[in-house]
């Protein structure tokens, strides 16, 4: 079963239900469903109606060997996989594949986004922080800093085209906190 939870300041949290997961569904990470539809496989998000919505894959088997599908932003299905350099490529029209240097804390899951902006913000090597403009292509890595001292970015709690908020600690310390990061 699906539900949708809405929080209402200052401490309400409801849930409504939404629909079953259907029988032919899969899940897929980051709240991803995937389902056969016309003979073609398309994803969608949790929250979208999997009778008319979804984005139909069409990136080759070869291209996305190795990769992770970890998120669905602005009709575009977002891959992650692993190599030397931190870099993004356009693989068919619909299709992303970002590929990050990889470590053992590394999450593939550490990516943020919101509808309304061609942002995608994501986590390489659990330090650098790195905003990936979807409608250019263009890769920006930002190396964020606390008193002097570089962040260790645990997560990505949310972020919009002014500034991201992170989970992290700053370098030499153990104590996490919540940090701000303007662009």
């Amino acid at each position: 079963q699906i539900y949708k939870a809405t929080f209402s300041p200052p401490n309400r949290l409801q849930a409504e239900f939404k629909r079953n997961v259907m029988e032919s569904e899969t899940t897929e990470s980051g709240l991803l469903f995937s389902r056969i539809r016309n003979g073609k496989t398309v994803v969608y998000r949790a929250c979208d109606d999997p009778v008319v919505d979804g984005v139909e894959v069409d990136g080759g088997k070869e291209e996305l060997q190795g990769c992770t599908l970890t998120s669905l932003h602005r009709r575009k299905l977002i891959y992650v996989s692993e190599g030397t350099r931190t870099g993004a490529r356009l693989i068919a029209p619909n299709s992303i594949v970002i590929t990050v240097t990889k470590t053992q804390n590394f999450d593939v899951n550490c990516i943020c986004s919101s509808s309304d902006s061609s942002f995608v913000f994501f986590l390489s090597d659990n330090r650098e922080l790195s905003i990936l403009n979807t409608d250019t292509m263009k890769l920006n890595p930002f190396a964020a800093q606390s008193g002097g001292k570089p962040l260790i970015i645990k997560g990505i709690l949310s972020a919009d085209e002014e500034k991201v908020v992170v989970q992290g600690r700053r370098d030499g310390s153990n104590e996490y906190f919540v940090f701000t990061v303007s662009l």
